[in-house]
């Protein structure tokens, strides 16, 4: 539990370097196996991408919206 009003960035850095580590190791590898392995095979439409942003970006506001009402 934070129970100052401020947070110092090494603070926070040393709570949460493995976390950190991990999401940086796990991006990398995704990154470097997309880019070496799956770059001809794996291709996403931009209009799919888009019309699967907009049905989240919606579905969203109305759970926001809902959550606010209680």
């Amino acid at each position: 539990m934070i129970t100052r009003r401020t947070l110092h960035f090494g603070n926070a850095v040393r709570f949460a370097w493995k976390n950190l580590l991990y999401s940086g190791i796990v991006s990398t590898l995704a990154f470097f196996a997309h880019r070496f392995y799956m770059e001809d095979y794996a291709s996403n439409p931009p209009s799919a991408v888009a019309i699967l942003g907009t049905a989240l970006a919606i579905i969203m506001a109305f759970r926001n919206a809902s959550a606010y009402e209680r």
